[in-house]
């Protein structure tokens, strides 16, 4: 069951490169500069979360959760400003 949330968590890193490569090239940034911070917010948190919850189970108790719950935070608050911006 392992493999099967690693490959999601790499096509979901793939999928994410890709928007963001795709907005850079096409200069929609400047179109969406809300939808490009969203998108760059989660690939960051993303990869946070990933490297925290795989790479520490030293760091698996609250300080993994307080990281969580922080970027899940943000997160929100950066779809909530999409919402608003279209």
């Amino acid at each position: 069951m392992a493999w099967l949330q690693w490959l999601i968590v790499c096509v979901s890193f793939v999928l994410q490169i890709l928007l963001m490569r795709s907005l850079l090239r096409q200069t929609a940034y400047r179109d969406f500069p809300v939808l490009f911070a969203y998108s760059l917010v989660l690939l960051m948190t993303s990869a946070v979360d990933m490297g925290l919850a795989q790479n520490s189970p030293s760091l698996r108790g609250n300080w993994t959760q307080t990281v969580y719950y922080s970027d899940e935070a943000l997160r929100q608050l950066f779809l909530f400003l999409v919402v608003l911006s279209l």
